[in-house]
């Protein structure tokens, strides 16, 4: 739907892959809410890797100029 909507195929699967960490970080925040323990058996991220505080991941930028 995003490369109909005019997205390059590069930016709909980067963002996918983006959308995909954002929610398996949820899923660790969870965990993590229930069982440190459980969360750090399962999470195998990189401190480097873990996210910080930003928002989910916009599937368009500002800049990006969209075919019409």
């Amino acid at each position: 739907m995003a490369v109909r909507a005019g997205a390059s195929q590069e930016r709909a699967d980067a963002t996918f892959q983006e959308r995909v960490r954002y929610y398996l970080d949820c899923l660790h925040q969870m965990s993590e809410s229930r069982d440190k323990g459980t969360a750090a058996h399962i999470d195998d991220r990189l401190p480097a890797e873990v996210p910080g505080d930003g928002g989910f991941p916009a599937l368009f930028d500002d800049e990006e100029e969209l075919e019409e």
